[in-house]
């Protein structure tokens, strides 16, 4: 399937080919097709990675991003992301993520 600009979308993190971008620190994933949290491991293995976006004004939106628990589970799995869609990752959001994901 085709996304803006006649790209092709992602559906997964495992059909995006992330593998071996040890020194990739952000990335932009608005307006694809990723839904599923199970993908969140896959980027907790970029170990550069300081900005993640599944939403933007902009591209739009993941269905991952309308999940119950997306921030927390986002923030669950990327304990390094520094930067969640563009806002910035605060001690009281760690906590709550830490405490809704132990």
């Amino acid at each position: 399937r085709r996304g803006r600009g006649g790209l092709a979308a992602v559906e997964s993190v495992r059909d995006a080919g992330l593998e071996g971008l040890a020194a990739l620190r952000d990335l932009q994933l608005a307006g694809n097709r990723v839904a599923d949290y199970r993908d969140l491991p896959r980027l907790a293995r970029l170990p550069s990675l300081e900005s993640v976006s599944f939403s933007d004004a902009h591209f739009g939106s993941c269905p991952i991003a309308g999940r119950e628990g997306y921030r927390d589970a986002v923030l669950g799995a990327l304990r390094h992301v520094t930067s969640l869609d563009a806002a910035e990752v605060t001690r009281a959001d760690r906590r709550h993520a830490r405490d809704a994901h132990p």
